[in-house]
């Protein structure tokens, strides 16, 4: 059905986030606590059969072995944007763009796709490669961050200066919008984490370790140290024996019905 390797150049605007995770790869899996903790929430809603399978962000593939688990028989296809991350796995993979993949029509039963939407240039174009790619009546499962994650991060850094130190995210009422734009009926709910760590530096590794750390359009070059002094000093205000890193994550089940 497919190819054991297949490569599409990843767009320039995305290199650093395939920079991150290839450099990211060896400790993603130990480091990844919210990101396995979510996908595993998100296959209570898989679907009780599905015989192609595609895992969008796939990372080292941890879900492309659990899906094959719950799903034996199925073809599985796994693509991301790191080539570093494709060398864990064992079956089919694509170096690919989420929003440009390099499928036919109609080839998936399920896509699933856990903690990358978020990445993503453009979430309608990204919803619209998805759409073609599922068979009718074919299932997204999904999950992201969204507005409330890092925001200890993203406010200590406010008084800091007013460049980009951590993503923006996408909002429940525009992923919902451009869902059902797309032609898609789909369901929402939310949840929080919060992962606690004893210093600044904990949480900023914990970012790098997990290839979370990228930032489009951050000033390039290193953190002085006045400013990561003065990012310790703020951040103690959250402190309640140790260091808050909050996680708000959306799960979406989309069902594709028609075509439009």
């Amino acid at each position: 059905m497919f190819d054991r390797i297949a490569t599409e150049k990843s767009p320039m605007l995305l290199r650093g986030v395939a920079d991150c995770y290839d450099s990211a790869h060896h400790t993603y899996e130990h480091h990844a606590i919210v990101q396995k903790w979510v996908g595993h929430l998100l296959c209570q809603q898989l679907p009780l059969t599905a015989n192609a399978i595609l895992d969008c962000g796939a990372g080292t593939g941890y879900f492309t072995r659990q899906l094959k688990q719950y799903f034996p028989n199925a073809t599985l296809m796994s693509i991301d944007l790191s080539r570093n991350m494709l060398l864990h796995h064992t079956g089919f993979v694509a170096q690919a763009d989420q929003s440009q993949l390099p499928f036919s029509p109609a080839t998936f039963d399920m896509v699933f796709a856990n903690m990358v939407f978020h990445w993503s240039t453009s979430l309608p174009t990204l919803l619209h490669e998805i759409k073609q790619a599922l068979k009718p009546g074919g299932c997204l499962l999904f999950s992201l961050p969204t507005t409330n994650t890092l925001h200890e991060l993203k406010t200590c850094w406010s008084f800091i200066d007013h460049h980009a130190h951590v993503n923006t995210f996408y909002s429940q009422d525009y992923i919902q919008k451009m869902a059902e734009e797309a032609g898609f009926q789909i369901t929402l709910h939310s949840e929080t984490f919060v992962l606690y760590f004893d210093s600044v530096p904990d949480i900023l590794r914990h970012l790098k370790n997990t290839g979370s750390h990228f930032v489009a359009h951050r000033p390039t070059g290193l953190m002085g140290k006045q400013q990561f002094d003065r990012l310790r000093r703020l951040y103690e205000q959250y402190r309640r024996g140790q260091l808050p890193c909050t996680y708000e994550i959306m799960y979406g089940k989309a069902l594709l019905h028609h075509r439009y």
